[in-house]
């Protein structure tokens, strides 16, 4: 059944991208057409409103979260077999340009008339898309339904890393972040690096070698501590020598070439 109403969901979001130029096909940016809902605010809705069954609303975490689904739809047991689905989800372009999508919520989560649940879901920092669906909107009795998104995550109060490491040049390494207390999410780390001819750190805490020497990368937790991580790069081998005599000598005759 979900393959069919994710369909559904991806023709709209087909529409939705060409009809609104503001609109990214990885990370959604909440539009007119789709209601906005905040962390820790409960919204209220009814079935009348959805389009073929489907009605869909955006939220934004700008960190890693533990996020509380909590769903419940009014009504009697009149109706109760023709229950609402709330899913979380996210669409995307694939490297041969074909529109995917995750599911990141329940499959299962149905909720029935005079019903309340809740479900916990582990997120990513970005964007998604949380839809109300009635599978069988076309004889449904028009119910109310109330939503709220709730943060239950357990943040770091400090994290360590590796205090040193060796990266060859043309190499990265991603740093492992271990946090206190255990399974604690890091809301936010600042990354940075001392030298970055040597090495470059991303805000992901990968670090990329460029040039023999040392550095120190230093990671800052947002509302905690600092940690720091000292990068060699040694010189680079017979071999490698070899290698980036070859890559530099390409890029010359690109740019020769080119000009």
């Amino acid at each position: 059944m979900y393959k069919k109403i994710m369909k559904k969901f991806i023709l709209w979001a087909i529409l939705l991208s060409i009809f609104s130029s503001a609109m990214s096909p990885i990370t959604l940016k909440a539009q007119s057409s789709i209601p906005e809902i905040k962390i820790g605010k409960t919204v209220n809705g009814n079935s009348n409103t959805f389009e073929e069954g489907v009605y869909v609303y955006s939220f934004t975490i700008k960190n890693d979260m533990k996020i509380s689904l909590n769903a419940s739809v009014a009504g009697d047991e009149l109706i109760e077999d023709n229950p609402l689905s709330f899913l979380i989800w996210q669409y995307y372009y694939d490297s041969n340009d074909e529109l995917q999508y995750n599911i990141y919520s329940d499959e299962e989560f149905y909720v029935c008339p005079s019903e309340e649940k809740t479900q916990t879901v582990n997120l990513k920092a970005g964007t998604y898309l949380l839809s109300v669906n009635s599978e069988d909107y076309a004889s449904y009795d028009f119910v109310d339904y109330t939503i709220k998104l709730t943060d239950i995550s357990s943040y770091a109060k400090k994290i360590s890393i590796p205090t040193k490491a060796t990266i060859r040049i043309g190499d990265t390494k991603t740093l492992t972040v271990t946090t206190t207390p255990s399974k604690s999410i890091a809301k936010s780390i600042t990354w940075k690096s001392s030298n970055t001819k040597v090495a470059k750190v991303s805000s992901d805490g990968i670090v990329s070698a460029y040039l023999n020497g040392t550095c120190t990368i230093t990671g800052t937790l947002k509302d905690g501590n600092t940690v720091t991580c000292k990068i060699t790069v040694p010189e680079p081998n017979l071999e490698e020598n070899i290698w980036l005599q070859k890559f530099y000598i390409s890029i010359h005759d690109f740019y020769v070439d080119d000009n």
